[in-house]
């Protein structure tokens, strides 16, 4: 739009078109140069020495943070030849709206995710964290009890169904066994009674055979004394004597008489 203000020299058509730049109240300079020379200002009445002696060639911008400027450069071409540049000058006040308002937007899109992340946690857990606690809480019940037909209740769909219903199965197989095992516990329980019961009654048995053995070992012992005795006494008394005293020092006798029938 400068060029053919530029092109004509007309200093008013330029001004007016800086003027255009009131609607934007960050804008607090503007000018128009037609080659190094200042051509136009905006505001007109504002002073020379605020813009710049000479315009920098070709498109340039820089940032003053300090200041809290944005000046810019852009170059003015007629017909591919640089004809002069327009300068602007703004506040940075726009910028950090800009800014505030990317910030603000990137906090509300922040804590919109964090609440839908955890609005999804929540019902993931309770999708697929809740089934995984039970079954770890029967099998900590079954450990702890030994009881095998406790069963995990079904929670769930697809993998988490299909792993309950495995668990299940698996409690079920070993209960199956258990019970087995309980079976033949009790069948070698009986047995190895019964075979405590003939084994004492056999050594019982075996005691009374030793003991009447060992009673008529003890009497024919006696026997052969008594008789061993007899055969080395002549006289009747004496040997009525021997025979009495062997069965008082053999037997339990507290007294003993031998009578002769006359």
């Amino acid at each position: 739009l400068a060029a053919p203000a530029l092109s004509h020299t007309n200093v008013a058509e330029a001004e007016k078109i800086l003027t255009t730049l009131v609607n934007r109240e960050h804008v607090t300079a503007a000018a128009i140069y037609k080659g190094n020379t200042l051509f136009a200002q905006y505001p007109s009445n504002a002073n020379a020495a605020a813009f710049p002696a000479s315009p920098q060639p070709g498109d340039h911008s820089e940032i003053d943070f300090k200041a809290g400027n944005l000046v810019v450069f852009h170059e003015i071409n007629t017909a591919g030849a640089p004809m002069g540049s327009v300068y602007l000058k703004s506040d940075l006040h726009e910028i950090r709206e800009q800014m505030e308002r990317y910030a603000a937007f990137f906090i509300w899109f922040i804590l919109a995710t964090a609440g839908i992340t955890y609005f999804l946690s929540k019902r993931l857990q309770k999708s697929i964290s809740d089934p995984i606690v039970q079954l770890a809480k029967t099998a900590r019940t079954v450990s702890a009890e030994k009881n095998y037909s406790l069963r995990a209740a079904k929670q769930g769909r697809a993998e988490l169904g299909e792993l309950t219903d495995n668990f299940n199965e698996m409690l079920a197989q070993i209960q199956q066994r258990d019970v087995i095992l309980h079976k033949i516990n009790d069948n070698l329980e009986k047995r190895v009674q019964e075979r405590t019961r003939d084994l004492e009654a056999e050594i019982a048995e075996r005691k009374r055979a030793e003991a009447a053995l060992h009673d008529q070992f003890t009497r024919t012992k006696l026997l052969n004394q008594i008789t061993h005795a007899i055969s080395e006494r002549q006289d009747l008394e004496s040997v009525l004597y021997v025979v009495l005293r062997q069965l008082e020092d053999h037997l339990a006798v507290d007294l003993g008489l031998v009578c002769l029938f006359e």
